[in-house]
């Protein structure tokens, strides 16, 4: 599912609301050194844009999707007619997108160092998760959700020290 990450100012706010996809803010402050954090410290807008895997010709396709439609709401290429807008729009949707839009981060689980830590199997992004539900495994046990939320980013714990995040919908 398509999804972007993004900070809350005003207008970066205003950019993706446009595109209607689901956006992850909050995020930002707890990763160093991405090119989202030198972006938004220099005063552009900045987000990332996911869509899946770079080998995926569905992914190809809703990230050359997500550049046109950006370039059309930046007024770069205006000669768009509403069907092909339509169309544009179309093949960023997904049927499991969540039907709330923007999100903020509220929680992350850290794996330490020596940590034996297991996530479990079958959780995909913006998957509701609930207060006590075993979210993953270490050497001492269960890690169970502190709160109810929203499951973010759980199948990249090889890649760093970030086990999952917990996020929450923002009410408009």
């Amino acid at each position: 599912m398509p999804f972007l990450v993004t900070n809350e100012d005003k207008d970066t706010l205003g950019f993706v609301h446009q595109l209607e996809l689901p956006f992850v803010s909050g995020i930002s402050g707890y990763l160093d050194g991405t090119l989202l954090n030198w972006m938004c410290k220099k005063g552009h807008v900045g987000l990332a844009f996911e869509a899946g895997s770079h080998h995926s010709k569905t992914s190809l396709i809703k990230h050359e999707s997500f550049v046109t439609l950006s370039f059309h709401i930046l007024g770069v290429y205006l000669d768009f007619k509403e069907e092909e807008l339509a169309g544009l729009r179309n093949l960023l949707s997904d049927e499991l997108a969540p039907k709330h839009f923007h999100f903020t981060l509220v929680e992350i689980y850290k794996i330490e160092e020596d940590e034996d830590f297991t996530m479990e199997e079958g959780f995909a992004n913006f998957e509701k998760i609930y207060k006590g539900e075993v979210l993953a495994t270490n050497q001492f046990g269960d890690i169970m959700s502190a709160i109810d939320g929203n499951i973010f980013m759980p199948l990249y714990q090889k890649q760093g020290m970030d086990g999952f995040f917990i996020i929450k919908p923002v009410e408009p």
